[in-house]
C-alpha cells in the first residue's frame, strides 16, 4: 500500500483545471483565418480560390491528426501542450513574417505563395490537435466522476477564442474598422502568435494527472465560479464587438483588458475559499436507502474500471470508439 501513497503537493487537480481552462481557449484560434484572409487576399494578389485553398489545407489535414493524438500518448499533457503551442504560434509567427516583408516572398508567383501559406496552415491546425488531444484528454483523467461538467466547461473556452483574440487584438492595436483589407488586419497573426504562446507554453508547467479524486461539491462550486466567469467574458467580447467601430480607442482597450482579466482568471480555483464545508448529516446506508456506489455498480452497465486507461490504438480496437465516432461525426 505504501508504493501507491500520493505525496501531497501544494498544487491540486484544480491548479490543472484552471491551467487547462485557460490553454484551451487557444485551440479555435486555428479557425480565425477569415480575420486576416482578406488583407491577405490584397497584399499578395490572391484570388478567391488561391484564398479558400488555403483555408481548406488546414481543415483537410484533419484527417491526419490521429497521429498527433499517437504522439501525445506517448509524451504526455506538458509536453504535447507545449509543443503544440510552440507549433501554432510559430505557424501565426510565419504568416506575420511574411505577410509584413520580414521573410520576402513578394517576388514568388501565386500558385508558390499558395502553396506555402497553406502549408504553414496545415502546421497550425496540427499544432492545435496537440492541444486538444491532451486538454480533454487530461480534464476527464483528473475528473473521472464529472467529465461532462468540466468537458463542458472547456468547450465553452473554445467557443470564445476566436472573438477573444480579435477583440485583445482589436483593443490593443486598433486596425482599421472600415477597411477589412487594410494591412493593419495583417497584425493579428502576431497578437494571435503571442497569445498561443503565453496561454499554453507557461500554463503546461502546472499541467499534471493526479490520481485523486476531488469531492463532487468542490468540483461544482468551482465549475459555478468558472461559468460565471464564462459568461462575463462572453458578454465583454460580445460588447467589444457590437461596439468596435463606434467607441473610442480607449474604449476598446479597456474592454481588451478586461478580456484578458477574465481569460487568465481561472487561475484562482486552487483557492480554498471555494472548497465546500462536509455537512455533520449522516450518510451511512439503511435498508431502505442503499448506498449510491451499490446503485451504480448494479444497475449503470457502463461503468468500468476507473483506473482502466486506452491508448488510441487500443481505443480503435472497441466498437464504443466507433459508436462514439459516428455520433462525434454526426
Amino acid at each position: 500500500h505504501s508504493s501507491l501513497h500520493i505525496t501531497p503537493s501544494p498544487r491540486n487537480s484544480f491548479t490543472t483545471l484552471g491551467c487547462l481552462l485557460i490553454t484551451s481557449a487557444v485551440t479555435g484560434a486555428s479557425y480565425t483565418f477569415s480575420i486576416y484572409s482578406a488583407s491577405l487576399k490584397k497584399k499578395f494578389d490572391l484570388s478567391e480560390s488561391e484564398i479558400s485553398t488555403i483555408s481548406i489545407a488546414s481543415f483537410v489535414s484533419g484527417f491526419v491528426t490521429f497521429l498527433t493524438g499517437l504522439l501525445s500518448d506517448r509524451m504526455g499533457p506538458r509536453r504535447s501542450i507545449t509543443l503544440g503551442g510552440t507549433i501554432q504560434g510559430a505557424s501565426f509567427l510565419t504568416f506575420w513574417l511574411i505577410s509584413t516583408d520580414r521573410i520576402p516572398l513578394m517576388g514568388l508567383s501565386t500558385t508558390k505563395l499558395t502553396l506555402i501559406f497553406s502549408c504553414v496552415a496545415v502546421l497550425n491546425f496540427l499544432g492545435s490537435s496537440f492541444i486538444v488531444a491532451q486538454v480533454y484528454c487530461t480534464v476527464v483523467r483528473n475528473f473521472p466522476d464529472q467529465r461532462g461538467l468540466t468537458t463542458g466547461l472547456l468547450k465553452g473556452f473554445v467557443g470564445l477564442c476566436g472573438g477573444a483574440i480579435t477583440q485583445i487584438f482589436v483593443g490593443f492595436a486598433h486596425p482599421d474598422m472600415e477597411e477589412t483589407e487594410d494591412s493593419s488586419w495583417l497584425g493579428f497573426n502576431l497578437a494571435a502568435a503571442i497569445i498561443v504562446f503565453s496561454a499554453t507554453i507557461v500554463p503546461s508547467t502546472f499541467i499534471e494527472i493526479r490520481k485523486t479524486k476531488e469531492r463532487s461539491e468542490n468540483v461544482r462550486s468551482r465549475v459555478l465560479v468558472c461559468y460565471t466567469i464564462l459568461i462575463f467574458m462572453g458578454a465583454t467580447v460580445v460588447t467589444s464587438a457590437l461596439i468596435e467601430k463606434s467607441a473610442k480607442n480607449q474604449v476598446m482597450f479597456v474592454l481588451s483588458v478586461l478580456i484578458v482579466v477574465f481569460w487568465v482568471s481561472p487561475l484562482c480555483l486552487s483557492m480554498t475559499i471555494f472548497d465546500v464545508e462536509e455537512t455533520t448529516e449522516s450518510t451511512a446506508p439503511t435498508a431502505d436507502s442503499p448506498s449510491l456506489p451499490l446503485l451504480e455498480k448494479d444497475n449503470n452497465t457502463d461503468v468500468t474500471d476507473e483506473d482502466g486507461e486506452f491508448t488510441l490504438i487500443e481505443m480503435v480496437a472497441t466498437l464504443d470508439f466507433w459508436l462514439l465516432d459516428i455520433c462525434s461525426i454526426i
